[in-house]
């Protein structure tokens, strides 16, 4: 518990030090960083398509939050402008009735465009809109003891399958990064917020095959997500190509 207490005490002071004011503002430059989070929201319609009486019926439950894995970074260039993408896996709990077992998770990634609102004291904020396309996988057993209908195709009792989607969304977020340690580089910590909506939703398909499963909504999402990020880079600060003798001990962030 100490240790524990001694190491909010460091990252606190590291993200506060009056020693990292009045500097320069990151000018070129970048990082990459590994996320984890989570999203709350609802994927279209599957779940009340899964709760029907002819399906897993009305017990299941699909969890409006779920878990985000993954990783990414951004390019800063001159200053403002922020490019960047990113990729993850979902995880989506989901209730298991006595009439089935349901596993949901998918993934994917996107890319992203960003403003560096705010530029200073080895941190960056900055608000961002991106474009990602994402795949699900509903995977279903039938332990049920009668046939089921999912969809428009029949599950036989007893009998497993998979039926995956995907859809194409639109992310508006803001993200802040702030640089720890010292030098024109080191590590990162941050986060990122904010909202995710359908742009495109996708048909449902039997596993890998081409066969259709039109009796299940199209697929999408709409919700928000919460993301913590932990990463390095390295970046080139305004007067630093005019000779500034930067201190090695000055801690250097551009995020």
């Amino acid at each position: 518990m100490k240790r524990v207490s001694t190491f909010s005490v460091v990252l606190t002071c590291s993200l506060l030090s009056p020693a990292a004011s009045a500097e320069p503002p990151a000018v070129w430059g970048g990082f990459g960083h590994a996320h984890l989070g989570g999203q709350f929201g609802t994927f279209g319609s599957i779940e009340s398509d899964l709760r029907r009486l002819d399906a897993v019926g009305p017990d299941f439950t699909l969890g409006g939050i779920g878990g985000q894995f993954g990783g990414g970074g951004y390019a800063l260039l001159g200053g403002a402008l922020m490019l960047g993408g990113k990729g993850m896996g979902w995880f989506v709990p989901a209730s298991s009735p006595d009439t089935a077992e349901v596993q949901v998770q998918g993934g994917g990634g996107g890319f992203s465009i960003g403003y560096a609102a705010l530029n200073r004291d080895y941190f960056l904020l900055y608000p961002y809109v991106g474009a990602s396309g994402y795949g699900i996988d509903v995977a279903v057993t039938n332990t049920s003891g009668r046939d089921m209908t999912i969809g428009d195709h029949a599950l036989p009792a007893g009998e497993s399958q998979t039926y995956r989607s995907g859809f194409w969304a639109a992310e508006f977020g803001v993200g802040f990064q702030r640089l720890l340690f010292f030098g024109t580089g080191g590590f990162l910590v941050g986060g990122e917020a904010g909202l995710i909506t359908t742009i495109a939703g996708g048909d449902w398909h039997l596993g890998d095959s081409e066969v259709h499963n039109t009796g299940l909504g199209k697929l999408g999402f709409s919700g928000g997500f919460v993301r913590l990020t932990l990463g390095g880079g390295g970046f080139i600060f305004e007067g630093d190509w005019q000779g500034d003798d930067r201190p090695v001990s000055a801690p250097a962030l551009a995020d």
